[in-house]
């Protein structure tokens, strides 16, 4: 009867894990464009802010991004767009697009100092 209840307990918590891992992935999937002129934007940047979680788009600027737990937006970004943030649901399968628009970059000063080079 002792060995009943860690195997009981052992086929419980394994049921429990494998109910939960499944029913929170969620495949998001679309297109990123510029306003304007509708062109694709290629290689942009589509991710789950605050977290580490993201992919980048193909030539085309299509993307599929999979997450394993409910997330409440998603964001675009492109070098020389600016971020777009979009809500999402909880869906399991989703189709975000974007429309990106223009936006600039400001990178901070670089001062270049002479020096003997080394490799001579």
């Amino acid at each position: 009867m002792r060995v009943a209840y860690p195997l009981l307990l052992l086929l419980l918590l394994l049921l429990v894990g494998i109910e939960g891992a499944q029913a929170q992935r969620i495949v998001f999937s679309g297109q990123i464009t510029e306003s304007g002129t509708a062109k694709v934007v290629p290689f942009a940047s589509v991710f789950v802010p605050g977290t580490a979680q993201g992919a980048t788009a193909d030539v085309e600027g299509r993307y599929q991004l999979i997450v394993n737990g409910p997330v409440d937006s998603l964001a675009a970004s492109a070098i020389g767009f600016a971020t777009l943030k979009k809500r999402v649901s909880a869906e399991d399968r989703q189709t975000v697009n974007f429309t990106l628009g223009a936006g600039s970059v400001s990178l901070g000063e670089v001062v270049v100092r002479p020096r003997e080079n080394p490799a001579t």
